[in-house]
């Protein structure tokens, strides 16, 4: 069975305008801004919380006698990281004041 059904208003009317005739885009607009910054930041501060754990990782695991973080790759993968850690930053968190 769904759990969907069919909602009907009559004599209903709409309440009294918050804003102008016209403004209601720009209105939602604005609310959408603010919700992706919010995104971008929460997404930043992950890719920040995933790189401390992967350099935490590399430097405590050992293979081959010797810790991860010692191998020119691994080295290579974690520098990109930061990299385009810190672009993302750059990106979508710094805005040039108005």
């Amino acid at each position: 069975m769904s759990a969907t059904s069919i909602s009907t208003r009559r004599r209903c009317r709409p309440p009294t305008a918050s804003a102008e005739e016209g403004e209601g885009f720009r209105i939602a607009m604005r609310v959408l801004d603010r919700g992706r910054l919010h995104i971008a930041a929460v997404c930043v501060g992950i890719a920040e919380r995933l790189i401390a754990d992967a350099v935490a990782y590399a430097t405590e695991r050992r293979q081959f006698g010797k810790p991860l973080a010692d191998f020119q790759l691994i080295q290579a993968m974690i520098a990109d990281s930061q990299d385009r850690d810190a672009w993302r930053r750059r990106r979508w968190c710094w805005r040039p004041r108005r």
